[in-house]
């Protein structure tokens, strides 16, 4: 049975990558909402799934997924594409447009800021700047240990690290995406999201600026409409990209103290359940949980009440209403555990649309919000000079990305880089700043 279930939820998953097919013929170009979120989903569904194929999973839970998914891919057929591409080929030169003056103030004055801004907070917390040249590994663990332990000191530094740290690698991926030569300076961007995971043991803000620097050069490329814009060589690039991207992981799971012990086998299956959890245990986790949910036998009790009406999907807005509740570090307090490979608490945003609207009310709520983002795709590609809509498509990216975690707007962060960011964009557009 259980084998049965996981080949019917392989099999689920991929009908992801035939909408995300037929989407690309429908419309021309990879680069569409629909497209992506399938193709985003199709991968954090697919593979899990195969990489850890003797996991049981209830193919039920998948199906949630992917219809929701598809659901949220239906609205594009609701607009009229054709108009509106041929509009966008309208569009200045992106390197005109984003290679200004004030850009670039943007770029190294934000790095500057966060840069200062993230030390200003480790000093916050007793560490001094020769320990941390000395002892990056051990002050990254005490760091990670008193984040875990709720022992952090409060300051402003942190949010201010984060804010700039996200203006500064978005501004990267607008001058490198645009830009017709190459721009070697610009990864300097990642210096503050690289010196947040060294010094604080903290992958996600780093992974999180790797997917608003792709969603920023996406922007220039719609912006140059280069919709078709994508060469088998450029794979070698990401998949060195990978490579670094594995090792600093795995600087970050030392510096949590992971590598103490002596024992290389040991070492190495420390090293691969982790890596099982943080790509991998999101599946089997919701999957899990949603099994509870609708009265199956799942491996613990959950917490299953529902009609929170936007908490745990909405919660950065919601708060802003005065709507508040407390919650434990990482959202879900329970940690679904199997065997040796997963141990998480990751349970993709789809948990929390259903205990916000209920599993119907959780699918009205991907028909709005697939609407909304291909409304606001469409615009971006009817204006000439976009502001709002182009850091709103640099975002969808994030969102996408994220969505296998938890939802975007979890973080009160995020509207307030939203903001300022487009205000910065719609200030761009001026000539005296050029």
């Amino acid at each position: 049975m259980e084998v049965f279930d996981k080949i019917l939820a392989l099999f689920y998953s991929s009908l992801l990558l035939v909408n995300a097919l037929w989407w690309r013929k429908m419309v021309g170009t990879w680069l569409f909402p629909a497209c992506l979120f399938s193709l985003f989903w199709f991968a954090y569904l697919f593979f899990p799934l195969i990489f850890l194929f003797t996991v049981p999973v209830n193919s039920l839970a998948v199906a949630f997924i992917v219809i929701s998914v598809i659901l949220f891919s239906a609205t594009g057929l609701l607009f009229n594409w054709q108009p509106s591409f041929e509009l966008n080929a309208q569009k200045a030169d992106p390197e005109l447009v984003f290679h200004t003056r004030l850009g670039w103030l943007c770029f190294w004055l934000s790095i500057s800021i966060s840069t200062l801004a993230s030390f200003g907070h480790l000093f916050a917390q007793g560490f001094g700047l020769m320990e941390f040249i000395n002892q990056p590994i051990e002050v990254a663990s005490k760091f990670a240990s008193a984040r875990y332990e709720d022992e952090l000191v409060r300051t402003p530094f942190a949010p201010i690290s984060l804010l700039f740290s996200n203006i500064a690698i978005m501004t990267a991926g607008l001058l490198y995406g645009s830009a017709k030569g190459k721009l070697n300076r610009i990864w300097i961007a990642f210096f503050p999201s690289l010196i947040i995971l060294l010094t604080q043991s903290a992958k996600g803000l780093f992974f999180q600026s790797l997917f608003l620097f792709l969603g920023s050069m996406m922007v220039t490329k719609l912006y140059a409409n280069k919709l078709r814009n994508f060469k088998i060589k450029g794979l070698w690039k990401w998949i060195s990209a990978g490579t670094v991207v594995m090792a600093l992981m795995a600087l970050s799971f030392l510096a949590r103290g992971f590598g103490k012990d002596d024992d290389v086998g040991l070492l190495l299956q420390t090293f691969g359940a982790l890596f099982s959890t943080y790509f991998f245990g999101h599946v089997y986790a919701f999957s899990d949980w949603f099994t509870a949910y609708i009265g199956g036998i799942a491996s613990q009790s959950y917490a299953t009440e529902t009609y929170f009406f936007g908490f745990y999907t909405l919660t950065s807005l919601v708060e802003l209403v005065g709507y508040r509740m407390e919650t434990p570090p990482g959202v879900y307090h329970e940690y679904y555990l199997y065997k040796n490979l997963i141990d998480t608490n990751i349970y993709t945003m789809f948990r929390g649309t259903i205990l916000d609207f209920g599993i119907l009310g959780a699918w009205v709520f991907m028909l709005v919000n697939g609407w909304i983002v291909h409304w606001v795709y469409q615009l971006f590609l009817m204006k000439k000079q976009p502001a709002f809509s182009l850091v709103f498509l640099i975002f969808m990216i994030e969102y996408f990305y994220i969505s296998f975690i938890i939802s975007l707007l979890t973080w009160s962060i995020i509207p307030f880089t939203f903001v300022l960011f487009a205000l910065f964009i719609k200030f761009n557009h001026y000539r005296f700043v050029k």
